[in-house]
């Protein structure tokens, strides 16, 4: 600990007095943001497990320095926050339902250290690391039926040490306004937190977050000596590798034999690759079909207010071809946004199982039963929206976000019963696409 204070101390004192040039103001940056944070499931010694959902976008804010070439240091503010699902305690044969009134904040001040690999010529990818202090709320409670008061497990708060790795890109939009994405792995070890009676919670808060920022800086302050010249484009076939990572929002599943409303809940995040093969028509259009996979372990199913939510344990894997539609803005130039919309066949695999306690919540009985263990093929849409960026004469680095939803899977659960849901994603997933020769 007392390590960590001096680094970060050290990492503060290097922020204060990194502008040396002969004009200071010169070197310095702004840096607003939002993104979304994904925790994993607890486990606690005891055996207990506590499943956690994502809660929503949230703001990072930074102030910097350029202080040597293609390094920078700043100043990092940040909230994260997920919210509790299920607090399942086996010793006990207790399942307590949190509900939005319960949550984990942690709210972060970070000095990071970071470092700009000038590679391409309107990109740079960067890593780095962070050490600061986090201020952590945690809440975990369950409203009882009737007019009976709200029955808190946890509700505590702790301060104390925390670190973040980095690595990301960033893309110029004019002369001082860039555009930058990373992702970010946070941890907070061993926060002093106790439940209500006092026992000590032997967790350590981990967080895995992306975001997107808008930086505005000063004349020196830039990754980039000058505007990256202006890029004619290839005309003709090309091909695309990329790889990334996302989730499917909650699905209603619809099950006829069943009361009340179920659905599949609190995905867990998951890698996405796609390959593709395409024809650029020109400046402006390209079509292509793409192939993608996804896998997600699914962590919760919601049984609805009679029953409540249960643990489960599963995965769901979707394998889908694309006919995609690709809008480029900014022709000529090396950065370039893009829209796109596909349509095609989508196949997924469903194998969940769920557990936890019977639905009177405290009887003593314990379950374990598949939920649905079968396979269909649909069709579905997608929506993109992302950026090229040259990297040679050929190759061009891409990202993009991406937004798609399926019609209905219809299969049979174990029970022979009928059962019926969607997927509705959203990814982010970063390539590198190759013309194959054409002409400009």
């Amino acid at each position: 600990m007392v390590i960590a204070r001096i680094a970060t101390a050290a990492l503060i004192g290097c922020l204060v007095a990194a502008p040396v040039s002969a004009e200071p103001l010169h070197d310095w940056y702004v840096s607003l943001g939002v993104g979304w944070d994904h925790a994993k499931r607890e486990t606690f010694e005891d055996g207990s497990l506590l499943e956690i959902d994502r809660r929503g976008w949230r703001p990072n804010a930074a102030l910097g320095a350029k202080f040597a070439d293609n390094w920078r240091v700043e100043l990092n503010g940040s909230i994260q926050e997920n919210t509790p699902e299920v607090l399942y305690l086996p010793s006990a044969s207790i399942e307590v339902d949190p509900d939005d009134r319960d949550i984990m904040r942690a709210k972060s001040l970070m000095a990071n250290v970071i470092r700009d690999i000038p590679i391409g010529i309107a990109w740079r990818p960067y890593v780095g690391a962070g050490i600061g202090y986090t201020d952590l709320d945690y809440v975990v409670s369950q409203q009882q039926r009737g007019n009976a008061p709200r029955v808190f497990s946890v509700d505590d708060s702790a301060s104390g040490m925390a670190f973040q790795l980095i690595t990301g890109f960033t893309v110029p939009i004019t002369r001082r306004l860039d555009f930058a994405a990373d992702y970010r792995y946070y941890k907070m070890p061993s926060p002093n937190l106790e439940d209500v009676n006092g026992a000590d919670l032997d967790i350590d808060h981990t967080v895995h977050s992306a975001w997107v920022h808008l930086r505005y800086h000063a004349p020196n302050a830039g990754p980039f000596a000058s505007p990256p010249p202006r890029r004619q484009w290839t005309r003709g076939l090309y091909f695309e590798l990329g790889i990334g990572g996302g989730f499917p929002e909650d699905s209603d599943v619809e099950m006829p034999d069943s009361s009340g409303v179920i659905s599949l809940d609190a995905y867990d995040m998951g890698p996405t690759v796609i390959a593709a093969i395409g024809y650029n028509w020109g400046s402006r259009l390209r079509f292509e079909i793409e192939g993608e996979f996804r896998r997600n372990e699914v962590e919760l199913v919601d049984f609805g207010r009679f029953r409540g939510e249960d643990l489960a344990d599963g995965q769901v894997k979707t394998r889908s071809l694309m006919a995609n539609v690709i809008y480029q803005f900014l022709p000529g130039r090396s950065v370039r946004p893009f829209l796109g919309i596909g349509w095609g066949l989508v196949h997924g695999k469903f194998d969940i199982d769920v557990f936890g306690v019977c639905e009177f919540r405290v009887c003593g009985a314990e379950f374990s039963e598949q939920h649905i263990h079968d396979k269909d093929t649909t069709t579905g849409a997608q929506a993109l929206l992302g950026v090229d960026v040259v990297l040679t004469q050929r190759a061009t680095f891409t990202a993009d976000y991406r937004w798609s939803r399926t019609k209905d899977f219809k299969m049979n659960s174990p029970d022979g019963g009928f059962y019926e849901t969607y997927l509705q994603n959203v990814s982010v997933t970063a390539g590198v696409r190759y013309a194959l020769g054409g002409k400009r």
